[in-house]
């Protein structure tokens, strides 16, 4: 347990690893450059808690990718937490577990912001800034979103991929490359109130690992402003709500994002 009033600073070769339950309340965390950020393997649970500057682990054999990485545990919950400065790959993973995210800001990364593998949960009211990724990378996860805004990213607002499943209310993605990716097997469906723009392509489905199906998405309340091109769709991939959302998708035989100029 990390008392409120807390301020940790890590040095360079320096983190924290809980192997146990972690609580941590009203603290700050600062990273010195080559820091080891910090792991929590036994639940997670965060409250007003700003950590800046992160690295990831990586020491004798061990690495993460996340400043912030919760792991393979039944309950990862943060409220009121920020996430500033990450020089980690990701700013936050959570890998394998159960999470409830709320009131979240993640801002000024290197790598992805918030990066989630293979596990189930919710976000509320969750902010991205100048990210230099992606802003909110999903692989083998079923996610709901109610509140979600991305202000800034350098490569994707939201990856969808690897068999995910993403029911969303109420977001809002802009000044990216790519507003919305879906890919291997993935799924999309969106409740109201999605906005995309400015950016180059707005939604892009499309099929990368042949062991997976198309994706497919089922869109309601979807609005474009300022995209270049609103949508690119591969051959054989589902999307469900174009026609009622107005959006003009173009259809091709295979999505290469490089190729493409994205």
């Amino acid at each position: 347990y990390i008392a409120p009033g807390s301020s940790i600073r890590l040095q360079s070769g320096g983190g924290l690893v809980a192997d146990g339950a972690l609580r941590i309340e009203g603290s700050t965390f600062k990273g010195e450059v080559g820091n080891y950020g910090l792991t929590a393997l036994g639940g997670f649970l965060g409250q007003e808690v700003s950590f800046r500057g992160m690295d990831a682990l990586n020491s004798m054999g061990w690495t993460q990718m996340g400043g912030v990485t919760c792991f393979g545990s039944d309950s990862t919950i943060m409220q009121d937490c920020q996430f500033l400065e990450a020089r980690s790959e990701d700013a936050l993973n959570c890998f394998g577990t159960a999470y409830k995210l709320t009131d979240i800001v993640i801002r000024d990364t290197w790598g992805d912001g918030l990066d989630v593998d293979f596990g189930s949960g919710t976000l509320e009211d969750i902010e991205f800034d100048e990210i230099g990724n992606d802003a909110l990378d999903l692989s083998g996860t079923s996610i709901r979103i109610d509140g979600l805004r991305v202000k800034g990213s350098f490569d994707k607002g939201i990856s969808i991929g690897e068999g995910s499943q993403l029911m969303a209310s109420d977001m809002e993605v802009q000044n990216v490359v790519v507003g919305i990716s879906i890919k291997d097997g993935s799924s999309l469906a969106t409740e109201g109130n999605l906005q995309i723009g400015p950016c180059q392509l707005g939604l892009v489905a499309f099929r990368k690992k042949p062991e997976y199906d198309p994706a497919s998405a089922e869109i309601t309340g979807i609005k474009m402003i300022q995209v270049r091109k609103e949508a690119v769709l591969e051959a054989g991939t589902q999307i469900l709500g174009a026609a009622e959302s107005k959006l003009k998708p173009e259809i091709v035989e295979k999505v290469e994002l490089s190729e493409m100029g994205y």
